[in-house]
């Protein structure tokens, strides 16, 4: 969050993505103390810095778990060229041995993939 605060990245958001993260409070174990209130707190906070795309057009359908297909289409619309993520769908994506992840690569080669982590690892290798 405080990388898309200092525009060192850009997070995209859509009424999609929104709308999941208004679910976590169901999602989640109540020890983690994640409410309603917290959520709408991050997302008025969110919508400060973030690039928000109102039509999220389908150009890409992940068969295994369509409802992922959201963030790859956001990122398409969006012009970007990093998903982050630690959903095992979308990072199954990177593997270009499997048919998926080869067509995916073939299909959209500017667009990487990486958990948060790599993400991190990628940035302090710039500075």
């Amino acid at each position: 969050m405080e990388l898309a605060r200092h525009d060192v990245i850009r997070l995209c958001t859509s009424n999609y993505v929104e709308a999941e993260i208004r679910e976590l409070p169901r999602k989640w174990s109540p020890r983690l103390r994640i409410d309603d209130e917290r959520v709408e707190r991050l997302l008025a906070d969110v919508t400060t810095f973030a690039l928000r795309i109102e039509t999220v057009p389908q150009r890409y359908v992940l068969e295994r778990d369509p409802d992922d297909s959201h963030y790859i289409n956001l990122a398409l619309a969006s012009g970007a060229q990093l998903i982050t993520s630690r959903d095992r769908h979308l990072l199954d994506l990177t593997d270009r041995t499997s048919k998926t992840g080869d067509e995916f690569g073939i299909q959209f080669p500017d667009l990487r993939i990486l958990t948060p982590e790599q993400l991190l690892s990628r940035i302090k290798g710039r500075s």
